[in-house]
């Protein structure tokens, strides 16, 4: 566990004293797969790593409580990292929203929707207005793209849930509260486990439809198609999947509206049978995150965005590269 003291803090003070407490919610789209080659894939990704992701828990969210109830205690789950995007352990950050006292959690609980429990130590505490953080390590369970962590006291009373749907978590992508401790839970692009939590502004330019197993034999491709009213220079930005690929590309514009179709023999890598696509920025930032489960991206269709765009990913039946999606 690795524990930060954060008091006091200016912003963070102000923010609990004029915010009212704040339930959760859920946005987005996308989450981890694994990285399964499909056959026509395994002579052109040789190199393509293994998916490293414990994750013990991919079952579906069972958990049917809404998800309004506001943290009842001083004690919140702040961050969650089920998908970390170098493989690493997963994260839970437990924040004390308390300014002027310590929070004794020993004798707690963190628990999953897959039946896993952990006990947290005696002796553990969380400084006044601190952010304490543990590792799967130390916890023992992975979390699942579709799964929720329970936080509750040493009498078995919840204290606080933060419950995430399949694509709120995604590879590269955290589940927290902005802003702290009173934020709904939401997908933030900028994980932060031990620091303030934070989003990125980034452009507004999407993965928009990929194609893992190609009909005909062909490349596997990734369409991305620039919603701005501007041009987007991609100098820099990487393409990647959940194997730790990376290709970065050339220093091309995207024009506003544009539609850019790259195919595996750019990229140099295969996608898949269960596999996922990140777009990052030059700063790190991951702009998108999706992943298909094996049947999802099937020769001769697609996953993609309906509407084009701006709609969730789901298995397309009929492949359009370079044009919009089919509704």
């Amino acid at each position: 566990m690795t524990r930060y003291d954060l008091a006091p803090i200016a912003f963070l003070a102000l923010s609990l004293a004029a915010c009212p407490g704040t339930g959760e919610s859920n946005t987005l789209d996308t989450a981890q797969g694994g990285d399964a080659q499909t056959a026509t894939d395994t002579a052109t990704d040789a190199a393509s790593a293994p998916d490293t992701d414990t994750d013990t828990d991919t079952a579906a969210d069972t958990d049917t409580a809404a998800d309004t109830a506001p943290p009842s205690g001083g004690v919140v789950v702040n961050e969650v990292i089920a998908a970390a995007l170098d493989g690493g352990d997963d994260r839970v950050e437990l924040m004390n929203r308390d300014l002027t006292a310590a929070a004794d959690i020993s004798g707690w609980s963190l628990g999953d929707d897959g039946g896993h429990t952990w006990v947290i130590p005696p002796g553990t505490t969380i400084p006044a207005g601190g952010l304490l953080v543990f590792a799967e390590s130390d916890f023992g369970f992975g979390l699942g793209e579709s799964d929720a962590v329970y936080l509750t006291d040493a009498a078995g009373a919840e204290v606080d849930v933060a419950d995430w749907e399949r694509g709120e978590a995604s590879l590269g992508w955290s589940f927290g509260r902005l802003p702290d401790g009173l934020g709904a839970p939401r997908t933030l692009n900028t994980p932060t486990p031990g620091a303030p939590n934070a989003e990125a502004a980034v452009a507004d330019v999407v993965v928009n439809e990929i194609v893992a197993a190609d009909e005909g034999g062909g490349d596997d491709w990734v369409e991305l198609v620039n919603l701005g009213a501007a041009a987007v220079s991609l100098d820099g930005w990487q393409l990647g999947d959940d194997g730790g690929n990376r290709w970065t590309f050339p220093a091309e514009p995207l024009a506003p509206g544009a539609y850019r179709v790259i195919p595996q023999s750019d990229f140099g890598f295969g996608l898949g049978k269960a596999d996922a696509v990140v777009l990052i920025t030059p700063a790190g930032v991951v702009a998108q995150s999706t992943s298909w489960e094996d049947g999802e991206a099937a020769a001769g269709t697609s996953w993609g965005r309906s509407p084009t765009g701006v709609g969730a990913f789901g298995t397309l039946a009929t492949v359009s590269p370079g044009a919009a999606n089919p509704e």
